[in-house]
């Protein structure tokens, strides 16, 4: 049985207050007229004048309540204006999206043509890719020194997707953090496997952590994604696909902590005034917006950051340690690459001339390189206190 709600008292109902405030206002002017023997022909004479007066001055007039009203609802306005310019930024995307389709169709047919080509080709660790995503078609990329500036962000380098694909969308693909790159050296990339995706331009990570998104609410939380060189398991994604990785196939990639997924949706995320750009989060949406891509990078004429031409010598990947604990002197090795060869010499916490410190101290290390002479890969090792010569 529901209970009788409680009366509210008379003099507390706004009807009976409103009543009480008129009486009294108009006994204070009826007390004021009767007080100075105000006549109404004056009242109305005075009331006449001071029309005309506010009249003649309207703008002034207006301009001041203007003000104030805009003072008094400040918050309201600031809110509305907010909605208004994310409305225009949502109407100038799909105005640009149309503009450039286009150009994008130009794109679309390439990709077509390299997937008929390329559709069987196998993906190897250390082979140079772009990823591209299945709904936007935008491309995964990253842009050395902008960095996440949110309230929730981590600070660390921002990821998102771009219209078109540059130096900047590149990367290969890893064993997962603390699995020397020697185990599954010239390996196909096979699916249900955890893994490592490298940005070469940054020489960073692919990254995920509890840190908010900036699109990121109460109702809807999404992770950030960036890149970090941090070098933890928070760098470790599982390949989620029905089949064998090959290029041109649709696949996931499901962080190894957050049982999310790598997503990207049509939120607009501004990078250097780039207003095509759309955010990339870490999601547990599991729909289409979580499929990805990988293509090859010849196929947009790209040139691969920091890595000699494939005609000659390659490094891919070089680590000094031993096992689970080693550095990464992928780009010591690279720097010191002259005419197509390289001789260096591994001792104690020195990789040639350069200091990186001991990473296992008493136990013997080993350089190792993956690496491809015109076109072949190869995988070679040194060890400590000896010369490495390649190719």
């Amino acid at each position: 049985m529901s209970e009788t709600p409680p009366k509210i008292p008379l003099h507390e109902r706004p009807i009976i207050q409103w009543i009480v405030i008129i009486s009294i206002v108009g006994a204070f002017v009826l007390a004021f007229f009767v007080w100075f023997k105000i006549e109404p022909a004056t009242f109305f004479s005075y009331s006449r004048l001071a029309a005309d007066f506010c009249y003649l001055h309207r703008f002034y007039f207006g301009t001041a309540i203007f003000i104030g009203l805009a003072y008094l609802l400040r918050r309201p306005i600031r809110r509305s204006f907010v909605r208004l310019g994310t409305f225009l930024s949502q109407f100038y995307v799909k105005i640009l999206s149309f503009l450039m389709r286009p150009l994008v169709s130009k794109w679309e047919t390439v990709l077509k043509q390299e997937v008929i080509q390329t559709q069987q080709a196998a993906v190897h660790y250390g082979q140079p890719v772009v990823i591209q995503h299945f709904t936007t078609g935008k491309y995964l990329t990253s842009l050395d020194g902008r960095y996440y500036n949110h309230p929730q962000g981590s600070g660390q380098q921002i990821v998102f997707g771009a219209s078109l694909p540059d130096e900047n969308s590149i990367w290969w693909i890893e064993g997962p953090h603390g699995v020397p790159l020697s185990r599954c050296a010239d390996g196909k990339v096979t699916a249900n496997t955890f893994v490592r995706i490298y940005h070469l331009a940054s020489d960073q990570y692919l990254h995920s952590h509890p840190d908010e998104s900036p699109s990121s609410s109460p109702g809807n939380i999404q992770r950030e994604v960036s890149v970090s060189s941090q070098n933890n398991v928070q760098d470790n994604w599982k390949i989620d696909s029905s089949g064998n990785v090959l290029t041109g196939e649709r696949l996931r990639f499901e962080h190894s902590e957050r049982n999310q997924f790598l997503h990207s949706h049509d939120r607009v995320f501004l990078v250097d005034g780039r207003a095509d750009s759309f955010e990339v989060t870490c999601f547990d949406a599991h729909n289409d917006d979580d499929l990805w891509i990988l293509r090859h990078v010849d196929v947009f004429g790209l040139r691969v950051p920091s890595v000699p031409s494939a005609h000659g010598l390659v490094i891919y990947w070089a680590s000094y340690g031993h096992e689970r604990t080693y550095h990464n002197v992928t780009t010591i090795l690279r720097n010191e690459v002259r005419d197509g060869s390289l001789s260096i010499r591994a001792n104690q916490d020195r990789v040639g001339g350069h200091l990186v410190g001991d990473p296992c101290p008493g136990s013997p290390k080993i350089l190792s390189v993956h690496y491809s002479d015109r076109g072949e890969r190869k995988h070679k090792t040194a060890r400590e206190g000896h010369s490495l010569e390649l190719p």
